[in-house]
């Protein structure tokens, strides 16, 4: 939801991102940095353009300081997606078959 608007899609969940292909409601994209960059080009789903995100991440001096000590370009929209695909994939679960296997 934005500015009082319902999405006609709910919110997938984040976990187990690796594990989903191909991605989108509609299977539509082939990358967690397509399926970024779909969801900021899109003002009804995120409210903000690649402008407005990088400069508030800018005003923020701690993650302005980390961007520059992990990317030597700073924050650009590409480190950004970079560093949220990274985290996404790091958030997961373990699965029912792994869980049946462990007993």
């Amino acid at each position: 939801m934005h500015n009082g608007n319902k999405s006609r899609y709910n919110s997938p969940s984040i976990f187990n991102l690796s594990q989903n292909y191909p991605l989108g409601w509609e299977g539509q994209l082939i990358s967690m940095q397509e399926q970024m960059h779909s969801l900021v080009a899109k003002q009804a789903k995120m409210g903000l353009n690649w402008d407005n995100i990088e400069n508030r991440l800018r005003q923020q001096p701690a993650y302005d300081a980390q961007f520059s000590r992990l990317y030597p370009e700073g924050i650009t929209r590409e480190t950004i997606t970079q560093a949220l695909v990274t985290y996404q994939l790091a958030l997961t679960t373990p699965l029912p078959l792994m869980t049946f296997f462990r007993g």
